[in-house]
């Protein structure tokens, strides 16, 4: 139970209680409202939602927010095409079929029996014991196209982002890292990320190094979303978001 105290100790240092799945109120709330909140002053909204696979968290923000421009990125062919195909007669969503990380480059990929699961990174020893029966299993692997979203953007396509939307399968703090010119220059408001607790890809983010390294550019833990926990209590997942310094200073109050 080690592990379940240093993640209540580290959160608590943050300013949020973790309690037990039997009465979780602090993570109940939704996190598609609070995006809209958040974002229902800007007119025009500027998505990137990283991770994409087939659409459906695409297809739930172009309900939540009608006039925005959505940029999704999805490596793997056979969810690409899928992906494209769907918003195909929405010229306001641009499919990439590329990853985004740390550089830009050719890189490896491994391609799971679940589809949702694929990733840059393998997967852990732990993976089946941190996930039983959730289909974690590899089977191919396969070469993707990667970019930095610093080396995207200069086309000037995105120069400004209002939400950041990563399901990365353990490449979120690679991503980011890649994102260092923009956070540095307060283009993105609103990150809003899946993390892991527990061992399933090797090599993957840590959410210490992933809280210091957003706090150094001044963004600020707002929110903790859909915990998901082990058959032992303790929690394995949770998506989180985090803003701007400076952006909830512009946001009026509900």
């Amino acid at each position: 139970m080690n592990f379940t105290r240093n993640i209540k100790k580290l959160f608590s240092s943050f300013g949020y209680e973790i309690l037990s799945k039997n009465n979780p109120h602090v993570l109940r709330k939704d996190p598609f409202n609070i995006k809209r909140t958040l974002l229902r002053e800007v007119s025009h909204p500027v998505i990137v939602d990283i991770g994409a696979y087939i659409g459906d968290i695409t297809e739930s923000y172009r309900k939540l927010f009608p006039s925005s421009s959505i940029y999704c990125f999805e490596p793997y062919e056979k969810t690409y095409s899928i992906l494209k195909n769907r918003f195909q007669n929405d010229s306001k969503i641009h499919t990439i079929n590329a990853a985004l990380s740390d550089k830009s480059e050719t890189a490896r990929f491994f391609v799971n029996e679940n589809f949702r699961t694929n990733s840059l990174l393998s997967l852990d020893a732990e993976t089946e014991k941190s996930w039983p029966a959730s289909n974690l299993r590899h089977c191919e692997e396969t070469q993707v196209r990667t970019y930095s979203f610093d080396d995207f953007s200069l086309g000037g396509s995105i120069d400004l982002v209002h939400l950041f939307k990563i399901d990365a399968q353990g490449s979120e703090l690679q991503i980011l890292k890649g994102a260092l010119q923009a956070l540095k220059l307060r283009k993105i408001k609103i990150i809003y990320l899946e993390v892991l607790l527990k061992p399933t890809y090797q090599e993957q983010a840590k959410f210490p190094d992933i809280l210091h390294y957003l706090a150094d550019l001044n963004y600020s833990l707002y929110g903790i979303y859909n915990h998901s926990y082990a058959t032992d209590g303790s929690l394995r997942q949770v998506d989180v978001l985090f803003t701007e310094n400076g952006f909830l200073e512009n946001v009026s109050s509900p």
